[in-house]
């Protein structure tokens, strides 16, 4: 085997994950944002069925889901610019 195609091994591979990080995170907000519109939907039979513990921790989950999904848009943000 050539040392060249070592690099490209290397390169495929890297792109592999990379297409796979990217594919994961792209199903992941699409799963927070589909959960944070439901807990925000204080009507939704999914939250009013809950003990007022549960709900409270269901709002905070949707706080840390927020914040996440905005941590996101800010590194796709970083990420475009950098290129």
């Amino acid at each position: 085997m050539k040392e060249g195609d070592v690099t490209n091994n290397d390169s495929s591979e890297v792109s592999a994950k990379r297409e796979e990080w990217e594919s994961l995170l792209g199903e992941w907000t699409n799963l927070s944002q589909m959960l944070v519109e439901i807990i925000r939907k204080k009507e939704s039979s999914v939250v009013e069925s809950l003990h007022p513990t549960k709900a409270m921790a269901l709002g905070a989950l949707e706080v840390h889901l927020s914040m996440a999904l905005q941590a996101k848009l800010a590194f796709d943000k970083d990420e475009n610019h950098q290129g």
